[in-house]
């Protein structure tokens, strides 16, 4: 197994900047008339938010782990 160290204030941060982004393609599309551009900047804010779902699956099971480790 690679067990990998990283803080939680910066995955936090990720987190954040991810979401950040998220919200930016919504206002484009939002601003957006009707076309083609407006399917694919829908899709990329899907794409967008699925990874910042995952990655924040994988924090709070992370956060898990370490609590059962530690006898929380």
């Amino acid at each position: 197994m690679n067990d990998k160290i990283m803080a939680g204030g910066n995955l936090d941060n990720i987190v954040a900047r991810l979401t950040y982004c998220g919200a930016l393609l919504d206002a484009l599309i939002g601003a957006m008339d009707d076309n083609r551009m407006v399917d694919a900047l829908a899709g990329a804010h899907d794409l967008l938010n699925s990874i910042c779902r995952d990655f924040q699956a994988d924090i709070d099971s992370a956060e898990d782990c370490i609590g059962e480790r530690a006898g929380v």
